[in-house]
């Protein structure tokens, strides 16, 4: 039996603590002592109302609330999207380092796997275990240095990336001098393990040419219990899967232009409000405010439409179904970017309000035979490919080096 430990820091949505809960769950299965640090609780306590309950233990880790820095532009970068969330002061990187030493130095483990944590991957840079990187594309960069720009198009130079780059290795340095750890030369180095699995495949990875020695591994497969099950009736109306931030402000004109369509919704909408769930509610639309389990009900999908959540992509490009992307953030939008290169999507601007615009461009992806296509042979080629489950693969290697 083995002391393995689960990270995650950094990040939002439901993503990283969802295929984290199913690693610790199959590696607690097997016999190891699993500990999970999650930088938030919540959304683990939905599913685990009393955290003792859960079959490995639970510890809530050191968060990033503080005060963020207003940048002149969008982050271009992972090292200016560090910059904007802390990074910039010495001190925040210093106390963070010392409560994961804290920590990790009580917990002796002989295996951490870490999704989006370079603070932690910092603090533990000394321990003698083994490291794994367990991660999306856009949460664990290439190993150049400057870190490449998200969006190819965007009107940053290198010089420019390069600025933010210095200011932020300078910040952490001066933080790891506090704490008697050793400095970093190249923003990459914060997320340097021992291996690295992308929970990712290179059509849906921006980095993909610029990758070495990284292993793609598909997704997980979606087995949590307390979820939808995502069922269709036999009807002949085309079946459209969504998952939708309330937060969304064009999200009833969505709701009104496919509402106008001959098409079967299942439609999640996390804290979507009862009068939105009665207004829309018909025979062949449903919305739900907990997750479906695209476990089956994907593949007999006929379009997803999503923000460019690369977990939810993934599956969906996985099932051989092609998506429609309304990207509301930057990550979002550098993977939707990504997915429409390789012809696995197409994308919606967030700020189309047009009932008539929106529900042209639903259509016309449902009759785009040659998206459908290519994702289809997509998700045949890496069905040949993945012969084994991908938390197998990470359960294997793990397992290999005890």
């Amino acid at each position: 039996m083995a002391r393995i430990v689960l990270i995650w820091e950094m990040g939002a949505d439901l993503g990283h603590i969802t295929r984290l809960d199913m690693l610790a769950c199959h590696l607690s299965n097997r016999g190891h002592n699993v500990t999970a640090i999650f930088s938030d609780l919540s959304s683990i306590s939905e599913q685990y109302p009393d955290l003792q309950s859960a079959p490995y233990r639970l510890i809530q880790g050191p968060s990033w609330s503080d005060r963020r820095l207003r940048l002149s532009r969008s982050p271009a970068s992972l090292s200016e999207v560090l910059l904007s969330v802390g990074f910039y002061q010495p001190q925040i990187i210093a106390d963070k380092l010392v409560q994961w030493q804290a920590l990790l130095d009580q917990l002796q483990a002989d295996v951490i796997i870490y999704d989006y944590a370079p603070t932690a991957l910092l603090a533990t840079r000394k321990l003698n275990c083994h490291k794994i990187n367990l991660s999306d594309p856009f949460s664990n960069p290439p190993t150049c240095s400057p870190l490449p720009r998200f969006d190819r198009n965007a009107k940053v130079s290198d010089a420019n990336l390069s600025v933010s780059e210095s200011k932020l290795i300078h910040s952490i340095n001066q933080a790891t001098y506090q704490t008697g750890l050793m400095g970093i030369q190249k923003v990459h180095e914060l997320f340097a393990a021992d291996e690295t699995f992308l929970l990712s495949i290179p059509e849906l990875d921006p980095f993909a040419h610029l990758r070495r020695g990284e292993t793609y591994i598909g997704a997980f497969a979606d087995e949590a219990t307390k979820k939808n099950p995502l069922q269709w009736k036999k009807l002949p109306a085309k079946k459209v899967f969504a998952y939708l931030k309330p937060s969304w402000p064009n999200l009833e004109a969505f709701l009104a232009a496919i509402s106008q369509l001959s098409v079967q919704g299942r439609f999640f909408i996390p804290g979507a409000p009862n009068n939105l769930l009665d207004r829309y509610h018909k025979a062949d639309i449903e919305i739900v405010t907990s997750p479906y389990d695209l476990s089956s009900g994907l593949k007999d999908c006929d379009l997803t439409v999503c923000h460019g959540g690369h977990s939810t992509l993934l599956q969906s490009v996985l099932s051989g179904t092609p998506a429609l992307l309304i990207p509301l953030q930057q990550e979002q939008q550098t993977i939707a970017l990504r997915a429409v290169d390789s012809a696995l999507a197409q994308t919606l601007a967030h700020d189309i309000s047009s009932i008539e615009v929106i529900g042209t461009c639903i259509n016309n992806v449902l009759l785009n035979g040659h998206l459908r296509r290519t994702t289809q042979r997509c998700a045949d080629h890496y069905g040949q490919q993945f012969t084994k489950p991908a938390v197998e693969v990470v359960t294997e290697h793990v397992e290999s080096l005890l």
